[in-house]
């Protein structure tokens, strides 16, 4: 196989979805790649992932990936007719994929600073591996904060004017720095919408439904649609006596509540308490995403997702590392 980067050959790039309730490897899928060809990137979840290969051979690429899952926005170009430096800025803005400092890592050449990309996003997230995959989907930036750990106006206004981008949106994240985020947008220059997710999972299915071909207000409202139609609670412990919406919760008791801190569930013992929760989900959704936090380990979050995976039969049951603090777990169903 001639070598891609010499000039010879083709870019291929798509999105990657499951089909049905299915989900993606992507270990195993940046391994086949890199046997079909060089310069592979490859950026998501389990749930979406963007490729990126240079090879001699685009139909098998995308052959591979028709036979992993569904392909939407599926391009193909000759590498002779690009130069080097516009394919690869071209490569690190379709999959967004970044070093730990931003900087993409598609080439080794400067990219081409008169030409910022049309639309970048902002995210405020509170957890290590929430934050991980935030920017394994290539958002310009991630801004700590949540849940009594809220990011100042000054905070955020600091890291949206370091992105550069004609269009920049914010994902809150959480419901106390939605109003920050607002201020943030009306205190700038630069054009900035706001799309009011308000947990991490609404952010990650805000993300998918990005249209970069859109301009912000016109994603902002996809997003919007997107993130709000996910089903999401978090679980966390009672820390007093308290009347939640009428109902009453007594310190220690574990309750998860729903995006508007709602209370959906509450229970002296917490598997019983999540399952309460689980079994009060509309109907019609494929898979159940745990995202394990503070207090929370890996093996008890496996164990409780096969307790969930034997009273939800046909529904598929993924645990991730999302470190987020004050929440034992955070739940999407989608």
């Amino acid at each position: 196989m001639a070598h891609a980067d010499d000039g010879f050959g083709y870019e291929t790039m798509f999105l990657l979805h499951p089909n049905g309730s299915g989900a993606l490897d992507l270990d195993a899928i940046r391994d086949r790649l890199d046997e079909l060809g060089d310069s592979v990137l490859v950026a998501g979840d389990a749930r979406a992932v963007k490729v990126h290969v240079h090879n001699d051979r685009p139909d098998l690429v995308i052959g591979f990936g028709l036979s992993v899952g569904a392909l939407s926005r599926i391009s193909v170009e000759n590498l002779d007719h690009q130069a080097r430096d516009v394919r690869e800025s071209k490569a690190a803005e379709f999959t967004g994929v970044t070093d730990e400092a931003g900087t993409p890592t598609a080439t080794a050449t400067e990219p081409n600073r008169s030409e910022p990309p049309a639309i970048a996003v902002v995210a405020v997230v509170s957890g290590e591996g929430l934050a991980a995959i935030f920017r394994d989907f290539g958002v310009a930036a991630v801004v700590d904060g949540g849940q009594s750990d809220n990011p100042s106006t000054g905070e955020l206004l600091d890291v949206i004017e370091t992105v550069n981008a004609r269009e920049i949106i914010i994902l809150p994240n959480n419901r106390n720095v939605l109003m920050a985020a607002r201020q943030v947008a009306s205190m700038t220059e630069l054009s900035v919408v706001v799309v009011p997710t308000r947990n991490a999972a609404e952010g990650f299915a805000a993300l998918l439904a990005m249209d970069p071909t859109l301009d912000g207000s016109a994603n902002a409202a996809e997003m919007t649609e997107a993130g709000h139609g996910i089903q999401t609670f978090v679980v966390t412990e009672a820390v007093r006596d308290a009347s939640i919406g009428g109902r009453k919760v007594k310190h220690g008791q574990t309750i998860a509540l729903d995006p508007d801190e709602g209370l959906i569930a509450v229970d002296g013992d917490r598997e019983k308490c999540v399952l309460k929760a689980v079994a009060g989900l509309k109907p019609g959704y494929e898979l159940l995403s745990l995202f394990y936090g503070d207090g929370a380990s890996l093996t008890e979050t496996e164990r409780l997702a096969r307790r969930i995976g034997t009273v939800t039969p046909g529904i598929e049951v993924e645990v991730r590392h999302g470190g987020q603090p004050f929440y034992r777990y955070l739940i999407a169903a989608e």
